[in-house]
């Protein structure tokens, strides 16, 4: 099973990929050339939850940086993401 955090789920794709005959597809070069950032990932994720009635995500960013003795873990990977 994936670990808790839904980081890691490489041990199930076999399993769970909905059409396990067709190939993979990878994006990455394609959103690099659009401009998509990871905060651009974050808005549009943010967007999209929101267009199914959940509360905005709380804003962190630049602006609103952690205090000089924020304590970090390497488990806590979701924050990061949205700076």
């Amino acid at each position: 099973m994936g670990n808790m955090w839904a980081q890691s789920w490489g041990n199930l794709a076999d399993i769970l990929r909905p059409y396990p005959d067709k190939p993979t597809t990878d994006v990455t070069d394609a959103m690099v050339a659009a401009g998509w950032t990871p905060k651009i990932m974050f808005e549009k994720a943010d967007e999209f939850f929101q267009s199914m009635g959940l509360e905005p995500m709380t804003k962190v960013g630049e602006e609103e940086s952690p205090p000089a003795n924020f304590e970090t873990h390497t488990d806590t990977t979701a924050y990061l993401f949205s700076l």
